[in-house]
């Protein structure tokens, strides 16, 4: 069951990194968000400001003395302590202590200052921003100058489509990568002939094994097209495709390439192993389940001395024959025992190539989605790629994946 769901988390991982990425930059307090792109002028929440010392207040008395003055002021909005083309619209004015008024206000965004308008009006630079927007300062007070301290405000330059659009394609790319490598055959290694098989019935759902360079050729394209589709969605450009990006992808290319290459070359001598194999199917099928090596009763006359094996004999016999079934047709038997083993069991090899290939799928789809553009990777990030891919490819050319033919009977009295 684990190993059912591992890939399941591991998908879900590629999703909650970019989640996680946006809430830790955008994690603040916001007084209200001010969507350019949309041409949404007006804040939805009334907003609260604790007014100090400041023009338009009596220098003496207490808060019930000077709301009166204040409420017969204009009020003028304020961002990054420069008067905005805004108004105020419903003010409350209340005691928060004898000496703190409380000014709740419904401001009204009719346009911004220039020079801040020139500072978040241009493509967003990062998915905090895309999703959060940046943070400047918004107060109120009489035309004269603003009162109290001032609170935060974000504004954003981003559409609701292009945030629900970037939101799908990062739900649907992981999503659609998980359907393909698990849901068809696309990841998986061809079947060997019908005749190599005989009559040994194919086990399982009887689907063919996953293949390590396969997935990890779909796991790099979904990774760039993503991005990709994320840059494009929020700023426009289709120029961001690093050389990196290039060079990694020839080095992703080249080792799928090469291990399809190295597999057919030796496809024909591995079907005559799994030939032998089925006869071997065969063989014990038609023994007695207490022949079967590795199943004798302690007490059957030629027992290897010392072994203890079952009283039953029968399951033994059953999982002998699904081993030799999944060998014989090249089966799969779920995603990790696919990609991590060969002939000879788990493999080092097959082990350090998934795990880098993970690593640095998710380094470069961060690096991406802070920068919103496709990253420029360090050289020893490359170097390292190219060592594990070449690693992975020198020991698959004297790989195998079908373990050699055996007896799989022992004569009576032997």
């Amino acid at each position: 069951m684990l190993r059912r769901l591992l890939p399941a988390l591991f998908c879900l991982l590629a999703i909650a990194a970019p989640a996680g990425l946006a809430t830790a930059q955008t994690a603040a307090p916001t007084l209200a968000v001010l969507n350019l792109a949309d041409g949404v002028i007006a804040a939805r929440d009334m907003v609260t400001f604790r007014l100090g010392a400041a023009p338009g207040k009596p220098a003496t008395g207490t808060c019930t003395d000077w709301l009166a003055a204040l409420r017969s002021q204009s009020w003028q909005l304020y961002v990054e302590d420069k008067p905005a083309a805004g108004s105020v619209g419903e003010v409350r004015l209340d005691c928060e202590s004898p000496t703190v008024v409380r000014a709740s206000v419904r401001l009204l965004y009719e346009g911004l200052p220039a020079d801040v308008l020139k500072r978040v009006d241009r493509p967003v630079s990062n998915i905090g921003e895309a999703f959060g927007g940046q943070s400047m300062s918004v107060n109120v007070g009489p035309p004269e100058a603003a009162i109290g301290p001032p609170q935060p405000l974000w504004v954003r330059n981003t559409a609701t489509w292009q945030r629900a659009a970037a939101v799908a394609t990062l739900l649907l790319g992981p999503l659609g990568f998980f359907l393909l490598v698990f849901r068809t055959n696309i990841a998986r290694d061809p079947m060997p002939p019908q005749y190599v098989g005989g009559d040994v019935p194919c086990p399982g759902d009887c689907r063919p094994a996953y293949s390590l360079s396969r997935t990890q050729f779909l796991w790099w394209l979904f990774i760039v097209t993503v991005c990709f589709l994320v840059i494009v969605i929020f700023t426009g450009r289709t120029d961001t495709i690093s050389s990196d990006t290039l060079v990694l992808l020839g080095i992703v290319s080249g080792t799928s390439l090469l291990a399809v290459t190295q597999d057919q070359r030796k496809a024909k001598d591995e079907n005559a192993k799994r030939a032998d194999l089925a006869a071997d199917y065969q063989t014990i099928a038609a023994a007695p389940a207490g022949a079967v090596a590795g199943a004798y009763p302690a007490e059957a006359p030629g027992a290897p001395a010392g072994e203890a094996a079952p009283a039953n004999p029968e399951p033994v016999k059953a999982v002998k024959l699904d081993e030799l079934a999944h060998d014989v047709h090249n089966a799969s038997r779920d995603f990790f025992t696919d990609v991590l083993t060969d002939a000879n069991g788990l493999s080092v090899h097959r082990l350090q190539m998934l795990v880098w290939t993970a690593v640095l799928g998710a380094v470069f789809l961060v690096k991406t989605l802070r920068t919103m553009g496709m990253p420029e990777l360090d050289d020893n990030l490359l170097i390292l790629m190219g060592i594990s891919s070449g690693t992975y490819f020198g020991f698959k050319i004297n790989e195998t994946q079908v373990p050699p033919a055996q007896t799989g009977t022992k004569p009576a009295g032997q």
